[in-house]
């Protein structure tokens, strides 16, 4: 389901596409009323070519944005840790620092001394009570859930600071990310708020996306929603990999067997969803995957929900869901 707000911006932006003219709008409302005209916006919504034309003028070059973000994307290759600000339509780099980092390779194993690669939140900043670690650190969220269902151990990935007695340290970190303290410092002046801050960790360049790739991610994001609202189970299934897990470790049969249990009550039910990111997801398997979250708001006669989604993908020709919460 999409609101009524949602439907009149559309329509500005449908109008603004040629994809629909005024007189085929009002002549459909009137002939047939508004739940033929919002069945025409959400064909829209499933259509790449609706989101070619949405995107043209939007910069995605580091994922899409609903909302401005804040990126942290750290370098392992030149351990460099970029500060950039991102909207819809620019990006804009704030500063960068020097770092150091653990050994290269993808983290697979508490003390193998790596640091992560992929897609963090900042889960909180504190002051270290080891004066090893700085003036300050901001604590990510290694491992994440993709992380755990591929059963990488391991915790404790900070970014902080050198030692505050002036201490020599190694070159090399036990797996976090290192700036010197008036780096840190200053990172620190410019991190406005750390909810709206997302980590990438990357190795061998940042995964730059492909605006085709978004068209598609947001025309199949819209049709699975649209599956799962009205209990199209053939459809809605299709979007998942066949190595899908769920949070609760569920595999792909042990899924379809539950959402045949949910969808065969054919009860009725509306999603809304908002505040899309797509983030890409650096890998060293060369695997075209994102990070998607967005605001979910479901509502079915026996169940609500609201809050938080988190979805983790693979492109080819579709979208293919691997990890979902």
């Amino acid at each position: 389901m999409i609101s009524k707000t949602l439907l009149l911006s559309l329509c500005c932006v449908f109008l603004q596409a040629n994809i629909a003219t005024s007189q085929d709008l009002t002549l459909n409302f009137a002939q047939n009323g508004l739940k033929s005209t919002k069945n025409m916006f959400e064909k829209n919504l499933k259509s790449v070519s609706f989101w070619n034309d949405f995107l043209k003028d939007k910069f995605v070059d580091y994922g899409y944005y609903e909302k401005p973000k804040t990126l942290l994307l750290s370098s392992k290759d030149s351990k460099i840790l970029y500060l950039v600000e991102v909207s819809p339509t620019e990006i804009n780099l704030i500063k960068t620092f020097d770092t150091i980092i653990g050994g290269l390779g993808n983290k697979v194993k508490e003390g193998d001394l790596k640091t992560p690669v992929g897609v963090y939140e900042i889960n909180k900043k504190f002051i270290p009570k080891d004066g090893f670690y700085g003036p300050l650190a901001y604590e990510t969220s290694y491992p994440n859930l993709y992380d755990r269902l591929g059963l990488k151990t391991g915790y404790g990935i900070w970014i902080h600071g050198y030692p505050l007695d002036g201490s020599k340290r190694d070159p090399m970190s036990k797996g976090c990310i290192v700036l010197k303290n008036s780096e840190l410092t200053d990172l620190a002046k410019n991190i406005k708020n750390i909810d709206n801050l997302k980590l990438i960790i990357y190795e061998k360049g940042m995964p730059r996306v492909d605006k085709n790739d978004i068209e598609l991610i947001l025309a199949n994001l819209y049709s699975w929603k649209y599956a799962w609202e009205e209990n199209n189970l053939e459809e809605y299934l299709d979007y998942y990999h066949k190595d899908f897990l769920k949070s609760d470790k569920k595999n792909l049969k042990e899924f379809k067997k539950y959402k045949k249990r949910i969808f065969d009550k054919k009860e009725n039910k509306t999603i809304k969803i908002s505040d899309i990111n797509i983030l890409p997801y650096p890998n060293l398997k060369n695997h075209k995957m994102f990070r998607i979250t967005f605001l979910e708001d479901y509502k079915s006669e026996s169940y609500k929900f609201y809050g938080m989604k988190e979805l983790y993908v693979k492109i080819d020709d579709t979208m293919k869901i691997i990890v979902e919460k």
